[in-house]
């Protein structure tokens, strides 16, 4: 610690003697926290990569924020997807064997100990007794900090703030149905993202998946699947009854809770529930709908209540003008977007609700 201390001594005796030099140690200081935070989610995201790919796992996409690195007909390609859970993610196809022998502790816990390993080797190398600049040894600091605050805050089975790595571990192991399903639903992906939707995927609804076990993350987004499958094949009473499955479910993760609330305000009103119904459930969830996020289910939902606003106050032909609005705006917002399947079937639930509330009625 001796060496940290020394660090500090040097940087007050070189920096703070003028003005152009203690904002160039603003800056300096700045970098060295900024730049650790970032490296630290790719030497996460890494770890899912290389322990999947020890493990006999495929590479499927890479996602830092919400732009993603994928490989489309040999090609390397930058695409864009946000997640309302997550600042990065590294998806893999499972080997191609029978689901009973394939890994999955590795794949999901190798993010958590790529950081643990770099978060100790990182701090260890700050506090080394070498003459370190005050960038590199600030830079380390943090470094190892972050991989440590990451270390813990996915080592540790909290769902507070939705599904972490050891969450959805132990969800895989304590549950045999989760990892069949898991297996499966990774093996749709390349499908999402060719421009297949739901109603196309070859997805299993006929194993029954009992409601008290909907709390485990990945049965519950099962669950959510078959949901999308019903809407994207109009089949609206069976997708709200798969909605109602959750109502008992006490304890669901927060980004859980968010979707179906999501779901259930889209369903109303597609539905046309009573006014009432429908601004009751908005605004439960308003503070959460206006944020500025890219998910493309958000946004669908967002532009389906707006339709529906616009269907109480606007006359034919402003109506006609604001759909163009609404259409360019979700055209805009899936240009580029990673799963063409599930931008499309956004776009036809769009124009849903336009029919739904400027032509004619189709639920029921």
């Amino acid at each position: 610690m001796q060496a940290v201390f020394k660090m500090f001594e040097n940087t007050y005796e070189i920096y703070f003697q003028s003005v152009p030099s203690f904002l160039i140690l603003i800056l300096i200081t700045i970098a060295a926290i900024i730049l650790p935070f970032y490296l630290q989610i790719i030497i996460h995201e890494a770890g899912h990569l290389v322990f999947g790919k020890l493990t006999g796992y495929r590479f499927l996409s890479f996602r830092i924020w919400n732009k993603v690195l994928v490989r489309e007909n040999r090609h390397w390609k930058i695409k864009t997807y946000s997640d309302r859970d997550s600042i990065g993610q590294c998806l893999m196809l499972p080997p191609r064997k029978d689901n009973r022998e394939t890994p999955y502790a590795l794949n999901h816990l190798g993010g958590i100990i790529l950081n643990g390993i770099t978060g100790i080797l990182f701090l260890s190398v700050s506090c080394m007794e070498i003459a370190f600049s005050y960038f590199i040894r600030l830079f380390s600091f943090t470094s190892g900090l972050f991989g440590v605050i990451m270390f813990i805050a996915n080592g540790l089975p909290i769902r507070y703030f939705g599904n972490n790595d050891v969450t959805n571990y132990l969800a895989l192991r304590k549950n045999k149905s989760a990892r069949y399903f898991y297996f499966q639903q990774l093996k749709q992906l390349p499908d999402l993202q060719k421009g297949k939707t739901y109603g196309d995927l070859s997805l299993e609804f006929n194993r029954v998946i009992k409601e008290k076990d909907l709390d485990n993350p990945i049965l519950g987004w099962q669950k959510m699947l078959e949901y999308y499958s019903y809407l994207d094949q109009g089949w609206w009473k069976k997708a709200r009854e798969c909605l109602s499955a959750f109502q008992s479910i006490k304890s669901l993760d927060r980004g859980m809770q968010y979707t179906i609330q999501l779901e259930e305000l889209f369903l109303s009103i597609v539905f046309k529930d009573d006014q009432e119904e429908i601004e009751m459930r908005y605004q439960k969830i308003k503070g959460f709908i206006n944020r500025k996020h890219g998910d493309i289910d958000l946004i669908r939902v967002h532009l389906a209540y707006k339709i529906y606003r616009d269907s109480q106050v606007l006359t034919n032909d402003k109506r006609i003008k604001r759909q163009e609005e609404y259409r360019k705006e979700m055209k805009r917002r899936s240009r580029n977007y990673l799963y063409r399947g599930k931008a499309e079937f956004s776009m036809k639930m769009m124009q849903l609700v336009f029919d739904q509330y400027f032509c004619y009625t189709v639920a029921g």
